[in-house]
């Protein structure tokens, strides 16, 4: 291993929030695995389950399988109720957890893909290099948010992204808005700076009021074209699997709504023939 190698390992935390999604979680580590070297990097997982069942399977991948290395910081017990209070006492475990300038976030519904290049490294060097770039999205923009240069989607399309491209050490990305640049998909970011905008405001994250906020402080967001990962769970895969999913929950809601009017109307009968009998 070269010194410079070693140099942006030793700077860069991998961490993952977590909450309940064993399978998805495996899926999200194993993939990274594909391409990078976990073992190189300090690893750091916030799970929020209160399942125990759950938590014990943590322990155990944390001892022998895939979570060996990790640090675990269970935050179920933050005593938090509202879903968006639970989120943001996880992300402030884990960021105040952090001690390298970099840490590459993401959570446990993600996949990524097999590269023939180590995109840690990319986002290090192209982050260090250009002090007014403070992200590096590896999402693929274009399916997760079925994105078009026209048609019904032209304007989130624009909304999201900017017609002005760049071009980092052969690799193809897209400059995106000022308003839409934050995100809490997998990227590299600076640690230092999202502690700065992340916390101390709401007891949430708000993704379009962090963008603003960095968007003040004349900081810039790129999109990489070729993409590194989608997420797990197919919702946002794409408008066939949104439309299949809209037709299951129809279903399952038709079928709740009468299956309770039938016992409505079962128990109405049985009302009247007790009455009828009297």
């Amino acid at each position: 291993m070269n010194p410079f190698e070693n140099k942006y390992m030793k700077q860069i935390t991998i961490g993952i929030t977590s909450c309940g999604r064993f399978q998805s979680l495996e899926k999200t580590v194993k993939s990274m695995e594909q391409t990078i070297d976990l073992s190189l990097y300090k690893k750091i997982l916030t799970e929020d389950s209160k399942d125990i069942n759950h938590i014990n399977k943590i322990k155990q991948a944390n001892k022998q399988w895939f979570l060996q290395g990790w640090k675990i910081i269970y935050t179920s017990g933050s005593g938090q109720k509202d879903l968006y209070k639970c989120h943001y006492h996880a992300l402030k475990s884990l960021y105040e957890s952090i001690e390298t300038k970099y840490v590459f976030h993401c959570e446990d519904d993600q996949i990524f893909k097999k590269t023939n290049f180590d995109y840690f490294k990319l986002s290090y060097e192209i982050l260090e290099n250009n002090s007014n770039i403070w992200i590096v999205l590896l999402r693929d923009v274009f399916k997760d948010f079925w994105l078009k240069k026209d048609g019904i989607m032209r304007d989130r399309y624009y909304e999201i992204l900017s017609d002005k491209e760049t071009n980092f050490y052969w690799h193809e990305f897209i400059f995106l808005n000022p308003n839409e640049s934050f995100s809490l998909q997998p990227w590299l970011r600076n640690t230092e700076l999202m502690k700065k905008v992340m916390f101390g405001y709401e007891e949430y994250v708000n993704e379009k009021l962090v963008s603003e906020r960095l968007s003040k402080l004349w900081y810039q967001s790129i999109v990489i074209k070729k993409w590194i990962y989608n997420h797990i769970n197919p919702i946002f895969n794409s408008t066939k699997n949104i439309k299949n999913l809209w037709l299951l929950n129809f279903t399952y809601n038709f079928l709740k709504w009468t299956i309770k009017y039938r016992w409505w109307l079962f128990l109405k009968f049985i009302k009247n023939v007790y009455k009828n009998e009297k």
